[in-house]
């Protein structure tokens, strides 16, 4: 099962790239979806996606299971829109509220967006190994040194961010089994009886999380590490021929998205 952060090890064109190739198309390809506001942009944007995730093999891990968690979001994001949102074409009408066809649309667009931002999320960390993306990061920021901007330290945070988000994904699995084990049911029952098991749920989760964070404090400071001193670097990243192709490619769907989205 693919969790988001988790990096999964496959021998494809995506896991071969350089890491600031990849996060230079994350970054393209952000702009290239928030721009859009025309449902065929966006359906063009969203094959694009789905065939880069089938590519880098991201699928067999069950990347399906990732987007129930929007289904919920989406479903309270269509109720605010109906109430709040009475623009366009009145599709129909149930009770006292009108459905605006502006309403329905707006959700799709914002539902959308939020599946392609989460499978690019994903798909940077499942074909990236975090301690490459890290490096990335810091080589990509390097110019910032000229600034006085503590490029090392902003690299670290992200990549010990990234690499505990699996962890504690496992962790919170672990904890929903030992307390459904114990009679709690995080599914059914009343209102309050859902509050008790997520608290059950993120009281140890918060401790497990601080004494992770405390052990790898200390794994650091015994190691000697410092943020002050300079570092040499076992892997030294070079970009070649297949990176420049593929920052072509996004270039070309980025440009094709425009023409899309403001020349037709």
């Amino acid at each position: 099962m693919t969790v988001l952060g988790k990096y999964t090890h496959y021998n494809t064109l995506l896991h071969r790239l350089d890491p600031r190739t990849k996060l230079l198309s994350l970054i393209i390809m952000v702009v290239a979806i928030l721009a859009t506001t025309k449902l065929s942009v966006y359906l063009f944007l969203i094959v694009i996606v789905f065939i880069a995730l089938i590519t880098a093999k991201i699928f067999r891990n069950s990347i399906i299971n990732i987007y129930k968690s929007l289904v919920f979001m989406g479903l309270m994001l269509l109720v605010f829109n109906v109430v709040l949102i009475k623009t366009g074409t009145v599709l129909f009408v149930i009770g006292n509220i009108s459905v605006h066809q502006n309403a329905i649309m707006q959700t799709v667009f914002v539902w959308m967006r939020l599946i392609m931002l989460l499978s690019l999320s994903t798909l940077l960390t499942a074909t990236t190994k975090p301690l490459d993306l890290s490096l990335g990061l810091e080589k990509s920021m390097e110019p910032l040194k000229k600034w006085h901007v503590p490029v090392n330290e902003i690299a670290l945070i992200i990549s010990i961010s990234l690499r505990f988000i699996p962890v504690f994904a496992t962790e919170a699995q672990k904890i929903m089994k030992a307390q459904t084990a114990r009679g709690i049911d995080f599914e059914k029952g009343k209102l309050n009886e859902k509050m008790r098991g997520i608290v059950a749920l993120l009281v140890p989760l918060f401790v497990s999380a601080f004494q992770k964070a405390t052990d790898l404090a200390n794994a650091m400071e015994v190691r000697g590490y410092s943020t002050t001193k300079p570092r040499t670097k076992y892997r030294v990243l070079k970009m070649n021929k297949n990176d420049f192709a593929f920052l072509m490619l996004v270039l070309l769907i980025f440009i094709t998205a425009l023409v899309l989205q403001y020349a037709l």
